[in-house]
């Protein structure tokens, strides 16, 4: 068994003989060898070093001639630690003495307490790892390297000479820092290409993979100790620098400008013609908002019986979607399913070409709908399109919110002056509701109906059947109100088991007929209820004619006629 990268006794990554890697590698004519058994020696499987083993492998290799011995990591062990300051201090090790250290300050400070050379700092630079191993945002990744970098300058460490350090995304910044730094580039185009392809596949439905690598390039340069090959003029750096300034300061402008524009929105429709408004200053064409119907639906929230509870998804769309912008001519439909929605863009008439950008639209996990951008080169080419939708977003999300807000006050302020048993008005409801409907009608001179029912033998049922029976005929009394009193009269649940209904623009005759009504329809009720006691009320009223009398003084009066009718009902029941 022999090969370019291993043979009987040795092996090392066959990538080092790609052709792919080969080609992008540009060595200095001074290569120095980094050794790392001492520490990664001991990462095999059963394999480990003792002291003695440690420092007798240091002196080999240091008689081979290595230029870099990795002794070991300080925070893993007193023994670790101890082998690396012995062989720091001792000078017929010809070799340089490194400590390896994670991405973290006091790994690094433990590292340069033990007098080495240099420090290898390492950190993972691929995302899956870092969020998922690790748990790390990339930007908490990032913060960590340059904490780390610059615990090693404070111990009086230089790169490259003592540590190196490489990047990633080729970030044309790499090239201005003192020295340059090493890192890998790779083409956006590429990776845009690669990503439509994978959609296109994943979108019929023959996707074999999830994922495609991206190709790219080596940038080697000082901070790893290479010579920089073509290094970008700093000058042109700085130029582009102030441009971006400048064109990031009027981007904020602008996202101020569009906050403040959509945030005071009084629905989604209104919103999404703003947004058009916004877009179309900003070299933009048409908009098309589509929106999952359950959300939209919310723009009507006073409307609905109750707050919906999930409305919301997280994965995929629902199969039909709400357009709110903009309105189609000559059709009301509202809800299009998919096939009609990518027909959305052929129902404009314009001349030449266009390019339609499908972009989602989420709080946070959750599906709200997507807007379809028509030619929005400037927010691409500006990198404007996220700050954006983010704004849209964040917009839609407050509109939302301040919708269910209002819908959860109404119903709360309902339950504020409703009775919970009977589901009419409470006693709250009186000054509430009452008073201004009974002061209204006198300012207009129209009569109001003021009528006073109280349920009969009340007292019996509890005392006899219980308090859950007395319960029982207190709100069939009430559903009996309910059913025949007008919609535009107050029905106050006014005591215990007395009811106070004032009814607008009504007359003796009017009044007199409703109080038959109610007493007809108690007694079929009672007939039909089988609880083995009479379901009955005393009803007494009165007609407000007189300003100079009060809601109360009315409420009085039709309290005595209702107290008579009830003193009458009783005699008839003892002839």
């Amino acid at each position: 068994m022999s090969e370019k990268w291993r043979n009987e006794n040795w092996f090392t990554s066959s990538w080092n003989f790609a052709e792919e890697v080969r080609s992008s590698l540009h060595f200095s004519d001074h290569i120095k060898i980094h050794d790392v058994t001492l520490r990664d020696g001991e990462q095999q499987a059963g394999l480990i070093f003792d002291y003695k083993q440690k420092i007798a492998l240091a002196e080999k290799l240091s008689e081979m001639g290595i230029h870099r011995i990795e002794a070991g990591m300080p925070a893993v062990s007193a023994q670790d630690r101890q082998v690396i300051v012995d062989l720091a201090k001792r000078s017929d090790i010809k070799s340089e003495i490194f400590a390896f250290a994670r991405c973290m300050v006091d790994d690094v400070k433990r590292a340069a307490d033990c007098g080495v050379k240099g420090v290898v700092i390492e950190i993972p630079c691929n995302e899956e790892m870092i969020t998922k191993a690790y748990g790390w945002t990339m930007e908490r990744a990032l913060e960590l390297s340059i904490q780390a970098s610059l615990a090693a300058k404070e111990a009086g460490y230089s790169i490259p000479g003592d540590f190196l350090v490489t990047g990633f995304d080729n970030e044309d910044k790499a090239s201005y820092y003192e020295p340059r730094i090493t890192t890998v580039g790779f083409s956006k185009a590429d990776i845009m290409e690669n990503a439509l392809l994978m959609l296109e596949k994943i979108w019929n439905g023959n996707a074999e993979e999830t994922y495609i690598y991206a190709p790219f390039t080596y940038v080697f340069q000082e901070s790893c100790g290479c010579v920089s090959q073509n290094p970008p003029d700093r000058g042109e750096y700085v130029i582009k620098r102030i441009v971006a300034e400048a064109r990031q300061s009027d981007m904020q402008n602008w996202m101020m400008d569009l906050n403040r524009v959509l945030l005071d929105c009084a629905g989604y429709t209104e919103l999404a013609g703003r947004m058009q408004n916004w877009l179309t200053k900003h070299g933009c064409g048409n908009i098309y908002l589509l929106m999952n119907p359950d959300i939209f639906m919310s723009e009507n929230m006073d409307a609905l019986p109750e707050l919906p509870e999930d409305t919301y998804q997280t994965e995929g769309y629902p199969k039909e979607m709400a357009l709110v912008y903009p309105p189609l001519d000559g059709t009301n439909r509202l809800h299009l399913n998919l096939q009609e929605i990518l027909l959305l863009p052929q129902i404009e008439a314009t001349r030449g070409q266009n390019i339609y950008q499908f972009c989602p639209l989420h709080f946070r996990e959750r599906e709200i709908g997507f807007l379809i951008i028509t030619n929005c080169d400037y927010l691409l080419e500006h990198q404007f399109l996220f700050e954006t939708l983010n704004a849209l977003q964040t917009s839609m999300e407050a509109l939302y919110a301040r919708l269910t807000l209002r819908k959860m006050n109404k119903q709360l302020s309902q339950l504020y002056i409703h009775d919970s048993l009977t589901g009419l008005y409470n006693r709250m409801a009186y000054e509430k509701l009452a008073m201004p409907l009974f002061h209204q009608c006198m300012q207009k001179n129209q009569p109001v109906g003021i009528m006073f029912v109280d349920a009969d033998h009340l007292k019996y049922i509890n005392d006899t059947f219980g308090h859950d029976m007395g319960n029982l005929a207190i709100s069939s009394i009430a559903s009996v109100l309910r059913q025949h009193c007008p919609a535009e009269s107050v029905s106050i649940r006014y005591g215990g088991d007395e009811f106070v209904c004032v009814i607008p623009d009504y007359n003796k005759q009017k009044i007199q007929e409703l109080a038959h009504t109610l007493l007809d329809s108690l007694e079929v009720f009672s007939a039909n209820s089988r609880v083995g006691f009479p379901i009955e009320a005393s009803i007494g009223w009165v007609i407000a004619d007189d300003p100079g009398l009060t809601l109360n003084d009315y409420i009085n009066l039709a309290d005595e006629k209702m107290y008579s009718a009830k003193k009458a009902r009783k005699a008839e029941r003892k002839i």
